[in-house]
């Protein structure tokens, strides 16, 4: 079939090109069916669809629209594929009008002509020609809108990958702005628009052009007058279609502005998650989350009821009907069944096209238009400025022999805002030569980290410059999801002696043989938990493996202890990086003594600069720091069961559960019971049962509209013999009765409309409410096994459940009473049905959950990026970044084509067989038409038109639902997550001044994170008195962070822990943590300012500030 020809056109085909993709297609429904579809049966795109030439080519065009005074993303588009856009339109305009306009003439010409033999065989030779035209709209449909397809999964790819290359040059400043959850909402939303807006652009100017068109073939039928009034009457509800698409327009925007700011708020929840629980927020963070739901939740609503006004916009076409007979009987027409066929086809087509497709179109184009935008506003956010784009102000020369770093009198600050923000550093004169260590100390806010900000050129200069003589390194807290090599090597060629060499000198040999599979080990957010010191020496080794020329460290000595500390110190910092240009920022004196150079800032001024015996007379600070007591006289006094036991977090078995979930995806049909668990959400199953009930009136009484009107047409022709007085009577009864059915079809098309969107709008608030507090309520376990990539829930989209019974059900019961044994061909054809909708829910459920699952990684690599952008640009990985994301857009794009192949295949056959019943009941009436009434042959074959398209389109709609269904089955499986130990204990009482004393008590106590993990603490037994004030030491990864997590019951406890003599395991944990505060070891920060981060929830006066 030509659907196939063109859909094999994008593949790479095992196959040879005379095996057709039909035969492909076949055979993976065929897999379906006997096992679930794996993604090694999926083919790979061919070059001209893969994401890096689409995104280069964006890239491009966007480059040159940037110099515009108002760039757009429109623009670009257009020029990219705005030529084949308007070829494909004019070919569905053409096709599509000529072939419906044909299918509009002929059935009344056949079907109301003289019953003599000559005529009766010519109609049948006219209705042969008439369903062969059937088949050609249905195979010119879907190999256009295949077309569409590719065009606007090519634009999508290519912005997905111009919104990474954006993600790669943002500023540090606009990272900080939400920037991460913007483009996670884009990619995962707004770009979704462009495949359905490009596929339906040109109903904005094809559907009035119909108008015309059929419009004049309508008065050559029944005069002008009855076309016009009806017409007339349609065309005035057109305004009020733009009024409501402006509305959406402006509520769409809304509403995605308050969901990119749930989105952030989320990510950062999730992000840190372990400081909520300690400071118990999860109350207090749902409530926020709520506030916003409900804002979001109210643009949906004004938005759906928006669409029920549209959508009773429906029934303009039946009054037009009714006042276009009315009309034509008022100028003295004699009603026929020819001519209410040529009136009810009419507005059909017409309610089709411009009550139906036209206003959705502008709904699209609207959506189209504000996607548009806010991909334009991000794609114009602040930028990093490299080094081709600064060379007045940073100097960058990797090749040069010397090698050196200037400052020229250098003032630089955060942000854009030049004339009001203080600069964060100001008149830096400095110079550092090849071969030096600089040793970087100040106060906390001093500049230090902005300093080696500035030498990356992430800061702004705004005075002097900046030289930078060499290769650059630079080493920051960030874990990217891969193995511990994976993380070392990073972008670089893997060196096996360098290798060797940097993990010996950060002391992570030791860790490497506790680790289940050494450097191979997954770490990130799917792999095992680290220690603070264990990310820092990773982070240091990669740092250090890299060959560069100058090398800049932020304090990576802090989570260490003092003998770890000690050996990074000498065998890397000092051996390894010897000749190197090394730039050491630290608060531990005692590695000044080793430095060649020492800066002192203070409020982004170097207040003194020299050698460590020239600085400690001088400088204030470090007479301070001399003042503490010399941390390397300490010794390891630790107990035996701390100082031996393991680094890593979690044990074998639950790192390889860790790395199976990225690959264990369910199969199958969605069961009964997710169906069970969306609808119980709404929690009132009167109210699901009563719009289920609307739906099936709603199409009883279309129905019975459309009999009645039959039934108008054979008592009028029955009474043409009546005296005048009677005729009139009985026409006026008619008209009244027509006009009560009309009006009670309407109060119950309207009430299903508005009864299902509200349906769906509190089951989504609802679900949501449920999957945040069962998630906020789950073990830490949970967060450090599970990627935050799988927590940006898929949007969810509700269809209609059961209309398509309906509809065909309906269409069944029409076409029965004119003809019973019509019903033997329709039972087969819905056996038929029934069996293509099994082969295809089978196979197209697997794909949807590859699909679905091959999204992951985009989101969680987009969020990666945004964390660790410093490094990235540091090492100049952005290409080899770019690379790796643009194969999972391609790996994504071939699951995604797969499902949109086959769903396109699958509706044409379906259509096909849809056009086969028609020639079936129109051929019965044809052979058999002395035996039946004209009026209703009229209405069964009009109600027979109207499955060809909508039959495919309902049966896929019942499969789209299975397959939205899995983002409500991983919703489900989301909200059964385990919730931590005695989450939900009665509260035992105690003193409201408890703990008073603080004493605590650990009495053969061991931890670990999960119910089958193994032991991180084993058989504590400790005392800590009241108002002592206990130093715990340790190894790196000796338990010493688990300790603290044991007394907040972040993990599984075995044992007595007593605080002030209660045992903590009979407390309820809100009120147990919210009676012991903690400055966590890893920082969180959330969106906005220092005052919020403070106190979030505004639980105290702002006067209480000044105390800090």
């Amino acid at each position: 079939m030509p659907v196939d020809l063109i859909c094999l056109s994008i593949h790479h085909v095992k196959s040879t090109f005379e095996d057709g993709y039909d035969m492909w297609i076949k055979d993976i429904f065929k897999i379906g069916l006997s096992r679930p579809i794996a993604e090694e049966d999926f083919f790979e795109l061919k070059p001209s669809f893969e994401t890096t030439p689409l995104s280069e080519n964006l890239n491009n065009l966007w480059q040159d629209e940037k110099l515009v005074p108002k760039p757009s993303v429109l623009r670009i588009l257009w020029k990219a594929s705005g030529l084949k856009i308007i070829l494909l339109g004019v070919a569905v305009a053409v096709i599509q009008t000529i072939t419906r306009a044909i299918i509009f003439s002929f059935p009344g010409r056949i079907f109301c002509c003289e019953s003599n033999r000559d005529l009766r065989n010519s109609s049948l030779w006219l209705c042969v020609w008439y369903r062969a035209l059937g088949f050609l709209p249905a195979i010119c449909f879907h190999n256009l809108n295949y077309n569409f397809l590719k065009i606007g999964t090519k634009i999508r790819l290519g912005l997905s990958g111009l919104i990474y290359n954006k993600c790669l040059k943002s500023s540090k400043s606009s990272s900080n702005d939400g920037l991460s959850a913007r483009a996670i909402n884009i990619m995962s939303s707004d770009l979704e628009e462009y495949d359905v807006a490009i596929a339906n652009i040109h109903d904005l100017w094809m559907r009035p052009l119909e108008v015309c068109i059929y419009g004049y073939i309508m008065s050559q039928e029944v005069g002008f007058a009855a076309t016009s009034i009806g017409l007339l009457f349609l065309l005035m509800f057109i305004p009020l279609q733009a009024w409501c698409g402006k509305m959406t327009t402006h509520y769409y925007a809304t509403t995605s502005d308050i969901t990119d700011w749930r989105v952030k708020i989320m990510n950062e929840i999730f992000q840190g998650i372990q400081v909520i629980k300690m400071y118990v927020w999860e109350k207090s963070f749902a409530k926020l989350i709520a506030k916003i739901r409900i804002k979001e939740m109210a643009g949906f609503k004004a938005v759906s009821n928006i669409m029920t006004m549209l959508a009773g916009t429906h029934f303009v076409s039946t009054i037009s009907v009714f006042l276009s007979i009315m009309t034509y009987i008022y100028f003295g027409g004699t009603l026929s069944a020819r001519k209410v066929f040529f009136i009810s086809s009419f507005f059909n087509i017409l309610n089709e096209g411009m009550i139906e497709d036209w206003p959705q179109s502008i709904i699209f184009c609207t959506h189209l238009y504000v996607s548009s935008k806010r991909v334009t506003e991000f794609l114009l956010e602040g930028e990093f400025s490299s080094k081709e784009e600064t060379n007045s102000k940073r100097k960058v020369n990797e090749n040069t022999k010397e090698k050196r770093l200037i400052f020229n009198n250098v003032s630089a600050r955060w942000g854009t805002n030049t004339e009001t923000t203080t600069p964060h550093l100001k008149n830096i004169d400095l110079t550092i030569t090849d071969g030096c260590m600089v040793g970087v100390i100040g106060q906390v806010g001093s500049g230090k980290t902005t300093l080696l900000n500035c030498i990356l050129g992430e800061v702004p200069i705004v005075e002097g410059s900046v030289i930078v003589d060499g290769k650059i390194t630079s080493q920051e807290p960030w874990i990217i999801e891969g193995s511990i090599k994976d993380n070392i090597v990073f972008v670089d060629e893997y060196d096996s002696v360098r290798y060797a060499e940097v993990v010996k000198a950060c002391s992570l040999l030791k860790d490497l043989k506790i680790f289940p599979n050494g450097d191979e080990t997954l770490i990130g957010e799917r792999g095992v938990t680290l220690s603070g010191g264990q990310k820092a020496r990773i982070n240091l080794a990669r740092a250090v493996y890299r060959q560069a020329d100058i090398y800049l460290l932020d304090d990576p000595l802090s989570a260490v202890d003092t003998e770890v500390g000690r050996h990074i110190f000498d065998q890397c910092i000092t051996k390894l990086l010897k000749g190197k240009i090394t730039v050491l920022v630290t608060h531990q004196h005692q590695y000044l003594k080793n430095v060649e150079q020492i800066l002192v800032l203070n409020s982004g001024i170097i207040e003194n600069q020299g050698s460590y015996q020239s600085i400690q007379k001088t400088s204030s600070f470090l007479k301070r720091l001399d003042s503490v007591d010399d941390l390397d006289d300490l010794k390891d006094n630790q107990k035996p069961e701390l100082q031996n036991q393991k680094s890593v977090s979690l044990n074998e078995l639950e790192q390889h559960e860790s790395q199976e979930k990225v690959k264990n995806l369910k199969k199958g049909i969605v069961s009964w019971d997710c169906y069970s668990f969306y609808f119980g959400a709404l929690r009132n199953p009167i109210f699901v049962a009563s719009v289920f009930f609307l739906i099936v009136l709603n199409k009883l009484t279309m129905t019975s509209v459309d009999y009645y009107l039959v039934n108008w047409e054979q008592e009028m022709a029955a009474n043409d013999t009546s005296p005048a007085t009677e005729s009139t009577s009985i026409r006026l009864q008619l008209i009244v009765n027509y006009g009560l059915i009309l009006m009670v079809a309407l109060i119950v098309f309207l009430a299903k409309t508005l009864g299902f969107f509200s349906m769906c709008l509190k089951i989504a608030y609802n679900m949501h409410d449920m999957f945040f507090n069962r998630i906020s309520r789950a073990s830490m376990y949970f967060f450090n096994t599970n990627n935050s990539g799988n927590l940006q829930i898929v949007s969810l989209e509700m269809s209609m459940l059961w209309i398509f019974l309906v509809d065909f059900v309906g269409l069944l019961a029409i076409v029965s009473m004119a003809n019973p044994y019509l019903l033997i061909p329709a039972t087969f054809i819905m056996f038929v049905l029934y069996g293509m909708r099994t082969l295809y829910t089978k196979g197209s459920q697997d794909m949807k959950r590859i699909e679905s699952a091959s999204r992951s990684p985009i989101f969680s690599m987009t969020n990666e990026t945004f964390q660790g952008l410093t490094t990235i640009r540091a090492f100049g990985a952005e290409k080899s970044l770019r690379k790796i994301f643009h194969e999972y857009l391609d790996d994504n794009s071939s699951a995604w084509f797969m499902f949109a192949s086959s769903t396109r295949a699958f509706a044409l056959w379906v259509d096909m067989i849809c056009v086969l019943y028609i020639f079936i009941v129109t051929f019965s009436f044809l052979i058999f038409k002395d035996n039946y009434q004209s009026g209703d042959v009229g209405l069964a074959i009009l109600h027979c038109l109207s499955i060809i398209g909508s039959t495919q389109y309902n049966i896929r709609q019942t499969v789209t639902l299975e397959n939205q269904m899995t983002s409500v089955e991983k919703i489900m499986d989301y909200c059964k997550v385990p919730e931590e130990e005695n989450a939900n204990l009665e509260k035992k009482t105690v003193n409201s001044t408890w703990p008073k004393n603080g004493g605590i008590k650990f009495k053969n106590f061991s931890m670990k994170y999960s119910e089958i993990g193994s032991h991180i603490l084993k058989n504590i037994n400790i005392e800590i008195k009241p108002m002592e004030k206990v130093g715990i030491v340790g190894r790196t990864g000796a338990g010493k962070s688990s300790l603290i997590q044991a007394l907040f019951r972040l993990a599984v406890n075995k044992g007595i822990v007593e605080i002030d003599n209660v045992d903590i395991s009979e407390l309820a944990l809100e009120d147990l943590r919210s009676k012991i505060s903690i400055i966590p070891q890893d920082p969180v920060l959330f969106s906005g300012t220092l005052k919020y981060n403070l106190d979030p929830f505004d639980n105290y006066k702002d006067d209480i500030y000044g105390e800090f």
